[in-house]
């Protein structure tokens, strides 16, 4: 380009190609100690987490001619020396001038070695720039749209759904998910930390959150631009293959994959959505089925009768207009567990000690319906939402607390 416009001896010469040439050749074998160290990483100690899905003889195809393309450059730099093109001489090209040197070639056999080497060196990167964007080496030109375009909410956060504005819910095809959710699968590293965080994983279950995400991928490819993802759903309501939608109901949407995940793929709102779509079409797990049955008809997951919530628990329970500086939420599980209850009887105490005026609603408090959401009942979740809002909003209180999770959620 400097000999296009008549500037190239300015700009061999200057300061700037000085710098750039080093810090070039410092970057360069950077980069080859990095590949190195790479391919003994997932080779010789490889992790598990790699695996399925891990093939190693497209890896060393990969890392050899990454390693070549290196090898052209330094080679390329060494021959500009030895043509007088580059004016400054760095330590790596160096080598490389003087290898050159050494095996006693005539500048007129170096400058046609260097014609082919940069020929080399031109097809290695168009063979990247075909094969990268269809191939699972993708991830490096997806990862920074994904990063930038992540989510903000926090991990157990689930998106509401609108009942008034669709006629199903949950996704039954891959057009049923968002374009976000869509290019995690592109932007996945294949790196397995989400799976090796996994406590459904590590306990030996079929389910991995890294492959639920490679195979909704897969099968966007597969289907992709043909008429398959303009077909009806099945008669299961679901056109998913079963490498997607097996085990699916046994995540505990936990989030230790998403916290995990370098790229900020959200794994759990792709589950609730596959799940939502399964409660939609009425298929449960035996143990799901019975759990929100006995939450719909008893408002706790043990089926245990609503009006005996509040036995045995010595907090004040919140009375119509009088002023409380505390409603305590304390939840199912400490209103019918005996080990539960002492702790919500030692946060009542450490209040009343404090000065501070605390409350429950007693048996007027019914199940939160986080458990129901996350199985994909949102219909439930949001009846029991909607009517517990109803009766704390008859209470006069400065602030609501809870010590269990899933009701702070």
């Amino acid at each position: 380009m400097g000999d296009g416009f008549g500037v190239s001896e300015i700009i061999r010469n200057s300061l700037f190609s000085y710098y750039f040439l080093y810090l070039s050749d410092i970057i360069g074998i950077l980069f080859v100690i990095a590949i190195i160290s790479v391919a003994i990483r997932r080779s010789i100690i490889r992790p598990t987490r790699l695996e399925p899905g891990f093939d190693s003889g497209l890896f060393w195809c990969l890392t050899l001619f990454i390693f070549l393309l290196f090898l052209c450059y330094f080679s390329l730099e060494g021959l500009r020396i030895n043509a007088g093109i580059n004016a400054f001489r760095t330590p790596i090209a160096g080598i490389f001038a003087d290898l050159f040197n050494n095996i006693k070639l005539s500048q007129q056999n170096q400058d046609e070695i260097f014609r082919n080497i940069f020929w080399i060196q031109y097809i290695i990167i168009l063979g990247f720039v075909i094969y990268v964007p269809y191939s699972h080496h993708q991830h490096p030109l997806f990862c920074p749209f994904n990063i930038f375009f992540k989510s903000f909410s926090p991990i157990g956060e689930i998106k509401s759904v609108d009942f008034d504005r669709i006629d199903r819910f949950g996704a039954s095809r891959v057009e049923d998910f968002t374009r976000k959710q869509l290019l995690e699968g592109f932007a996945c590293t294949h790196c397995g930390r989400c799976q090796d965080n996994c406590p459904i994983y590590l306990t030996d279950k079929d389910f991995s959150p890294k492959m639920l995400l490679l195979n909704i991928n897969a099968y966007l490819i597969k289907i992709g631009g043909s008429a398959q993802t303009q077909k009806p759903p099945k008669k299961n309501g679901c056109n998913f293959p079963q490498e997607i939608t097996k085990e699916i109901l046994s995540c505990a949407t936990c989030g230790a994959c998403m916290d995990i995940c370098p790229v900020f793929n959200r794994h759990v709102d792709v589950i609730v959505e596959l799940r939502r779509n399964m409660v939609y079409n009425g298929i449960f797990d035996s143990g799901h089925k019975t759990a929100l049955q006995r939450t719909a008809d008893n408002f706790n997951p043990w089926g245990i009768p609503w009006n005996i919530r509040a036995e045995n628990i010595d907090i004040e329970q919140i009375e119509e207009g009088k002023k409380y500086d505390v409603l305590y939420w304390i939840g199912c599980t400490s209103s019918y567990v005996d080990r539960a209850r002492e702790i919500a009887l030692a946060v009542a105490s450490i209040l009343e000690r404090a000065g501070i005026k605390v409350g429950i609603l007693g048996n007027r408090e019914k199940r939160c319906g986080d458990f129901a959401r996350r199985i994909g009942d949102e219909g439930l979740f949001q009846k029991l939402a909607i009517e517990n809002i109803k009766t704390i909003s008859r209470f006069k209180f400065d602030s609501i607390i809870t010590h269990c999770p899933h009701c702070y959620n």
